[in-house]
């Protein structure tokens, strides 16, 4: 028996062996101290969170290197599961519906797919390999990671490449190359401002205005900025007023005393069309207005306990007051919860019922859901965070204008559904040839073309509002607020060409031959770009020299205008447009730190936003490397307090041995991506930028 046994055992294949955890490249210091494993996560390991510890990596083969942090040993074959999805062949909401049953089948088939290095991955792993980055083995730290930290664990906000940061960080590139220092850092200062919303421990509400003050909030409000965003019935809303001011008329401690936890929604809706309307006509922050917004965003936690249609109106409303402010961290987050809870009422569905179709409250539903959808696309675009909305979920009928709503709202929608597609190219649908990276890219180019042609709302309207009759006074903030939009996503979808070396990009597409239609257009993507950029600083400072200040109309699509056109500069400095750009680019960098002056964002922030302009003047104007500056937040004191940013500057990307250059604007620009492939380019748009708020807390 034990023969037989043995000669089984025999037959049996081997087993495999087996598989251990890959060990850390390098733990902590602490850790390494007590003994303990690491488990090297960033910016702190578990074991420094819990006992509160500094946690800081030093490399003994370099013991005067900067503390990092090292990532474990990726296995050649680590394969990340990814979303993916297709994308529909046509762009018209008619047929968006009917590809949404094969983008979700789409969905369910795909599998894990192999992880590919970002292309920041590639260039960081071959500058180790300078005689500065010294290494005996393979390292596998994140540079597609950008880490600003104070020093704890918890505070971190994510930003995907779509943002306005991913083309800083080429800006910062080129900027190294000259041997100025990079305006990145200083991004961290304006994020707490953004992401945060100080509270008191105990809720004030202050009592409502009397009826004829508030009366001319209220009708600023609907005629300039419910037009875009229809979620309140006026009726309703001005009946609602009218009963909660007479409850605090009829009480004698006035309204905090008078109302219930069931007013509460509604109280936050009347307190953010108030503040709306007081900023708005002031053309500022209205210290008069903090006190309402403050008391509104104090009673959000009504509006998740009662999770109805008010609630939504409330929080949207809200979110919409607080991205006037600037505070577009937090507008994000009580637009997503909005959206949850009118998942859960149904507003994504066109539900068949004995009633009628157009019965007010159907249409109502439909009205906030778009809103929604509208302001998510616009949003994600902005910071690349992922959208809760999935378009193959929703049955609702798109907005027409035999609705009887404003034609820049259904306009508005209809380019939020062109621009939720291009955040689905960049994020979802990972081309696997240049070919079908660059058809799509030329299909969404093409949807926004059509979309301009369809109506004459948006950029048309905007560019001839200044002598155009039919344009009025009330449509001009409208047309421009759209057109800033339509903009936004040209330069966002046209990026690679703008970015990517133009010799090799041109190279790249005539390859293709006939089979890339839109070749043509695809050619003159960076001329596109500029045009879009310049187009958006023009229109706004127009706008701005003759018209009160616009709140849905933030500084995200000018700062991002002046990016594109830095950048373009950059790169091609003997043009003789390139003054010119310059002196737009400072037009719009004035134009964005005054308005974060006004809402009191960070002066650092601030600072970073002029510096751009200033960088730009001495590039233009031949100038070398400044000795002393002006005080301010240099590289070097960032990357000393933050060893993690040091650990990933995009200053490694270059000999450190090198002098710093004095530019000369008529020599020819040496394009640092110059020798890069295109599907390796196209990975670093695939990178996701992770921001960790700085040391302005308090």
């Amino acid at each position: 028996m034990s023969n037989v046994g043995v000669a089984s055992e025999g037959a049996s294949p081997p087993r495999p062996p087996r598989s251990k955890r890959n060990r850390l490249s390098l733990a902590c210091t602490q850790c390494r101290k007590r003994k303990v494993r690491c488990d090297a996560s960033t910016p702190k390991c578990r074991n420094c969170v819990l006992r509160g510890d500094d946690c800081e990596t030093f490399d003994p083969r370099r013991p005067n290197g900067p503390a990092v942090r090292r990532w474990p040993a990726k296995a050649p074959q680590g394969g990340t599961a990814r979303r993916h999805s297709s994308i529909s062949e046509h762009s018209s909401p008619s047929s968006l519906m009917s590809v949404q049953h094969e983008r979700a089948a789409s969905l369910a088939r795909s599998g894990p797919k192999e992880r590919h290095p970002s292309w920041i991955e590639r260039a960081y792993q071959e500058s180790q390999t300078t005689p500065d980055h010294v290494t005996d083995g393979q390292t596998n730290d994140s540079p597609d990671v950008v880490m600003n930290t104070d020093d704890t664990s918890h505070r971190v906000k994510y930003m995907g490449s779509s943002s306005m940061q991913c083309l800083c960080q080429f800006i910062d590139l080129c900027f190294e190359r000259k041997g100025l220092e990079a305006i990145g850092p200083y991004f961290r200062w304006g994020m707490s401002f953004t992401e945060e919303f100080q509270l008191p421990l105990i809720a004030y509400l202050p009592d409502l205005p009397d009826m004829p003050l508030m009366e001319p909030l209220i009708e600023v409000f609907f005629n300039r900025t419910h037009p875009l965003v229809p979620v309140l019935d006026r009726a309703s809303f001005v009946a609602e007023v009218t009963r909660l001011l007479e409850l605090q008329q009829a009480h004698e401690n006035g309204l905090q005393a008078a109302i219930s936890s069931a007013d509460a929604p509604a109280l936050v809706t009347i307190y953010s069309v108030l503040a709306l309307g007081m900023d708005d006509s002031e053309g500022t922050v209205s210290a008069t207005a903090t006190p309402y917004l403050t008391a509104a965003y104090s009673l959000t936690s009504h509006c998740l306990s009662l999770p109805y249609t008010s609630s939504v109106q409330g929080l949207l409303m809200l979110a919409i007051a607080l991205r006037a402010r600037s505070k577009e961290g937090q507008s994000w987050h009580l637009l997503g919860q909005a959206i949850r809870i009118g998942h859960s009422l149904g507003f994504h569905r066109q539900i068949v019922s004995s009633e009628s179709t157009n019965h007010p409250d159907r249409r109502l539903h439909s009205r906030i859901w778009w809103a929604c959808y509208a302001l998510e696309k616009m949003m994600q675009l902005e910071t690349g965070r992922p959208s809760v909305i999935e378009e193959f979920d929703c049955d609702q009928a798109f907005p027409d204008r035999s609705s009887g709503l404003s034609p820049y709202f259904v306009r508005w929608v209809s380019l939020s559904q062109i621009v939720g597609q291009i955040g689905e190219h960049i994020y979802r649908r990972k081309a696997t040839s240049s070919l079908g990276l660059l058809s799509e890219i030329a299909r969404l180019d093409q949807a926004l073309l059509d979309w301009v042609e369809e109506g004459s709302e948006g950029p048309k309207s905007a560019q001839r509002a200044g002598w155009d009759s039919r344009v009025t006074e009330e449509e001009k903030p409208l047309a421009l607020f759209l057109s800033l939009q339509y903009h936004q996503a040209q330069i966002t979808l046209l990026r690679a060409s703008l970015i990517f070396p133009e010799a090799s990009f041109t190279r790249e597409v005539n390859s293709h031959g006939s089979k890339l239609k839109g070749a043509a257009r695809l050619l003159q993507g960076q001329n596109t770009c500029v045009e879009a950029a310049r187009s958006i600083i023009t229109q706004v400072a127009e706008f701005a020299d003759s018209h009160a200040h616009f709140m849905l109309l933030t500084p995200t699509q000018t700062f991002l205008a002046a990016v594109t056109l830095a950048l373009h500069t950059l790169k091609k400095p003997h043009k003789r447009m390139g003054r010119s750009d310059g002196e737009l680019v400072r037009t719009a960098s004035d134009y964005v730190a005054d308005f974060y002056r006004r809402v009191g964002q960070s002066e650092e922030l601030v600072k970073g936003v002029l510096e751009l302009s200033r960088r730009m003047n001495q590039v233009l104007s031949g100038e070398g490397v400044v000795a002393e500056q002006a005080p301010r937040v240099s590289l070097q004191e960032a990357q000393d307090a933050n060893p993690v940013q040091s650990a990933m500057s995009p200053s490694q990307f270059y000999d450190h041995g090198m002098e710093p250059l004095t530019f000369d604007p008529n020599d020819q620009f040496q394009d640092p991506f110059q020798d890069m492939p295109l599907d390796q380019f196209w990975a670093i748009m695939e990178g996701e930028f992770t921001t960790v708020s700085g040391q302005n807390f308090p």
